[in-house]
């Protein structure tokens, strides 16, 4: 249910920062824009679903 508040978070962003003077298609692009972005924080729960242990790095050791 974390997702749902992260994209309203994103909907709100892009109204609070869109000018009244913007086409409507520009501020559902902001709106899916700034949502997207307000996603990423959900990319570990989506990836632990889909079987990558926390463990893992994305870090190359050398």
């Amino acid at each position: 249910m974390a997702s749902i508040g992260h994209i309203a978070v994103g909907c709100l962003a892009a109204r609070l920062e869109s000018s009244a003077a913007i086409s409507t298609r520009t501020l559902a692009a902001r709106m899916v824009a700034y949502s997207t972005l307000s996603l990423l924080p959900d990319l570990d729960v989506w990836a632990f679903e889909a079987g990558i242990p926390y463990e893992v790095s994305t870090a190359t050791e050398n």
